[in-house]
């Protein structure tokens, strides 16, 4: 049995129809264990490849077939979950990564050309992404260079509040693609990028508040605050930071068993006092 005798079209619909039957048809004794896993990453590999269909319907596709092969690999005729992770495995090789790749550009690069056209619905789009990528596009996502390639349309685009929700604690559950215990490259990555849009004189306020509203978070204060061009901030900016200083310095007198004070918060707190130190002091330096 091959795959194309399973799959006659290539839409959503018949893909998902296709990998119920090979389901099927294991229970019924007709497939062994191996052959359905093997028929289910043949449809799931050629819906990746060949149908001219939205990224998400394709992330879609390669979800339902990881939760079929989940289900019959967990059953209690097969009982093997070794089979699972193969599939994962299968779903993180290198054969796959052309077409994961080719589907990343045909999502990101329309709408790093609508929002440099000034459209609010490509640069919604991306910050979208930055900060819950991982859920909405899983598949997508499996790729090294992909929250890395997000975080630079952002970057391209100006979209000061993509970088700033990618690494927010505020996102932390929501599938952002910098969250800061866990993707450690992408969470320096964009905050440097936001570093670099805050140091414009002419266009970075946007970016320098955006880092400023990160400064407000306990886990990522002191990463923020280093990023601050202290020369270039106003009124506005310098009390906001007096004031996240004053909130942080209650937060830990009031109550230290609320927080216990490791090195990490430690220097944080010492950190973001300083901004506040330099950011007055910056006002009389020319």
């Amino acid at each position: 049995m091959h795959v194309a005798d399973e799959v006659t079209d290539l839409d959503l619909e018949s893909s998902a129809e296709a990998i119920d039957r090979t389901v099927t048809r294991l229970r019924q004794g007709v497939l062994t264990p191996t052959e359905a896993v093997a028929l289910i990453k043949g449809t799931a590999s050629l819906y990746l490849r060949f149908a001219a269909v939205p990224v998400d319907d394709v992330d879609f596709v390669i979800q339902y077939a990881r939760c079929a092969v989940e289900e019959l690999a967990l059953s209690r005729q097969v009982m093997d979950p070794v089979l699972v992770e193969a599939f994962d495995d299968w779903l993180a090789g290198d054969h796959l990564v052309g077409e994961l790749q080719a589907r990343l550009d045909a999502l990101i690069e329309p709408l790093k050309a609508e929002a440099l056209d000034g459209s609010p619905f490509g640069r919604s789009e991306i910050a979208d992404l930055c900060r819950s990528g991982r859920h909405t596009q899983r598949t997508l996502l499996r790729l090294t260079t992909a929250a890395g390639r997000i975080l630079r349309a952002a970057f391209d685009v100006g979209c000061t509040e993509g970088l700033r929700d990618a690494v927010s604690p505020r996102y932390h559950d929501r599938g952002q693609v910098g969250r800061h215990d866990y993707d450690t490259d992408e969470f320096v990555l964009s905050l440097n990028l936001l570093a670099r849009l805050a140091a414009d004189p002419e266009s970075g306020a946007g970016a320098r508040s955006a880092l400023i509203d990160l400064a407000d978070f306990v886990e990522v204060a002191g990463s923020a605050v280093v990023r601050l061009p202290m020369h270039l901030l106003d009124d506005d900016d310098r009390s906001r930071l007096l004031e996240i200083h004053e909130r942080r310095a209650a937060l830990f007198s009031n109550d230290p068993m609320i927080l216990p004070l490791s090195i990490e918060l430690l220097r944080d707190n010492r950190l973001v006092r300083g901004a506040v130190w330099q950011a007055f002091d910056a006002r009389h330096v020319r």
